[in-house]
């Protein structure tokens, strides 16, 4: 037996009305459509070609074996995965798709924002571990041999890893989801549903992106 009562329904129901309402009013200007068509368009020919050369180049045996090429190959796996859920974005922003009402929109605000998050702030460590190791061969050429191993860059990938993954787990939260369907930049973000996470997501969190990058 459902524990829905006739109150909630109708207040989930007005809140839904009143969404569509608001959203049909809503004008998206050209430009922006027109940016993320196009702008998408370009990343995606440039990025996926460019990955897809990364990826055949550092996988061959001799570079494969190196600490930079292990980690050039993370990176283009991490971009590669950042275009894949970037085309949610495109369909939505640039095709016009509407997935509101299709779709679970704030599982996928979750799934999307998270991936991408990750992705990334994940690449972006990434190069600068592989400037690092760059560095300490030029800087240590003879100490770099014990230092700049395939095991030692997989291991500090590794960790880089579990640390991103860990800041924005919260983003998997219940308090994260739909805000305004179908709005560039507006789509998903704390949903109110806990006032204390609106403040951190809107205020600490703010801080704590830009540090962390």
């Amino acid at each position: 037996m459902s524990n829905t009562t006739p109150s909630a329904v109708t207040e989930t129901t007005t809140t839904i009305s009143s969404l569509d309402l608001y959203l049909s009013l809503i004008q998206i200007p050209s430009i922006t459509t027109q940016f993320y068509l196009w702008g998408y368009l370009i990343t995606f020919l440039l990025g996926f070609t460019g990955n897809t050369l990364s990826l055949l180049t550092f996988s061959r045996s001799t570079l494969r074996n190196i600490s930079t090429g292990c980690l050039f190959i993370i990176l283009a796996i991490s971009d590669t995965l950042y275009l894949f859920i970037s085309i949610i974005d495109f369909a939505e922003f640039g095709l016009k798709v509407r997935f509101y009402h299709h779709v679970d929109y704030d599982q996928l605000c979750r799934f999307r924002m998270f991936t991408i998050c990750v992705a990334q702030v994940y690449s972006a460590w990434l190069l600068v571990i592989i400037t690092s190791d760059r560095w300490i061969r030029t800087r240590f050429p003879f100490k770099s041999n014990s230092i700049c191993t395939r095991k030692n860059a997989l291991l500090f990938a590794a960790i880089i890893l579990i640390v991103v993954i860990g800041l924005h787990s919260h983003i998997l939260l219940p308090f994260f989801g739909m805000v305004l369907p179908g709005i560039p930049n507006l789509a998903c973000g704390a949903n109110g549903n806990n006032a204390e996470y609106v403040t951190f997501y809107y205020y600490q969190w703010t801080i704590i992106q830009v540090s962390k990058l």
